[in-house]
């Protein structure tokens, strides 16, 4: 960018077109500064984009790794230690600063879901990995996908033109599943069928 303060200019503007709306930059590394800041939303936002690259998701789900350079090898080992303890642990990033103290954006997978947990000023460096985890553990308790419609069950029945007096049952061509957040309430199914 041709120096830091051309770099910080570039972040910001990258925040602003990625919605990061309380979220600002005013040096290079992101340390401590009274205009630095962010938000769990606006990292929230941050980490699905950056999870969305397969190189990066490779690199912060990697526990260990060793890197040669000029001869010498050097073993890096991750501070995540959700990586390390969590079932389906995918990432993402841990920080620290005496402003905003021990952090952490976690994330898992599990049954074709991935959530994520944003843990900011936490008291001490253990504490944000086991509240990632409750909060980890209890969305994965309430978020799951559902099976709405079995396609070896029918969805209802139809009478046929030539024979009023017959009917035929119905049934889905595939069965139907989606991820279900169970606090937004009952689940209510309508079946509408269709001349073709």
């Amino acid at each position: 960018a041709g120096g830091e303060q051309s770099h910080v200019e570039l972040m910001n503007q990258k925040a602003t077109e990625m919605g990061l709306e309380s979220t600002h930059f005013s040096n290079g590394s992101g340390i401590e500064d009274t205009d630095n800041y962010t938000t769990v939303s606006d990292c929230l936002k941050l980490t699905r984009v950056a999870m969305s690259d397969p190189t990066f998701r490779q690199i912060v789900k990697t526990q260990e790794t060793t890197v040669t350079i000029g001869g010498v090898e050097t073993v890096y080992t991750s501070t995540n230690l959700l990586l390390e303890t969590m079932e389906g642990a995918t990432g993402v990033k841990t920080g620290f600063t005496d402003a905003a103290g021990y952090c952490l954006v976690g994330s898992a997978y599990r049954n074709g879901i991935e959530l994520y947990a944003v843990i900011l000023r936490s008291s001490d460096e253990q504490s944000r990995f086991d509240d990632a985890t409750t909060l980890l553990n209890w969305g994965f308790e309430h978020y799951r996908p559902v099976e709405l419609i079995n396609a070896a069950v029918p969805v209802g029945t139809v009478a046929l033109t030539d024979w009023i007096d017959k009917s035929v049952e119905v049934f889905a061509s595939g069965p139907v599943i989606v991820d279900l957040f169970d606090y937004d309430g009952t689940i209510t199914q309508e079946v509408q069928l269709y001349d073709r």
